[in-house]
């Protein structure tokens, strides 16, 4: 708990800022739970707004935080990198 993570993949769920990622690689064996609360969000090829509501299933994201469980199953985020997928209705064009 409180060790630093990075970790790329995709939103499969979310409520508000609280989301559920599928991680890319080993570095992790199952979903994690995310608290993006306190996160700076940035977008990466992505036009318009880059905010909040860019948190939705299907969106690519790049995060940085803390663990805050005992395993790599839980994180809270300071970093929430929005990348450019074919999902979400606002895309680089």
């Amino acid at each position: 708990m409180g060790s630093g993570i990075q970790l790329e993949g995709a939103i499969s769920s979310a409520t508000g800022s609280i989301f559920t990622m599928a991680v890319n690689g080993e570095r992790s064996g199952a979903d994690v739970t995310v608290d993006a609360s306190g996160a700076s969000f940035q977008c990466a090829g992505i036009k318009g707004a880059c905010d909040a509501s860019l948190i939705q299933a299907g969106q690519k994201v790049h995060v940085s935080g803390t663990l805050t469980s005992c395993t790599q199953s839980a994180a809270a985020v300071t970093v929430l990198v929005f990348e450019r997928s074919a999902s979400p209705a606002r895309r680089h064009a």
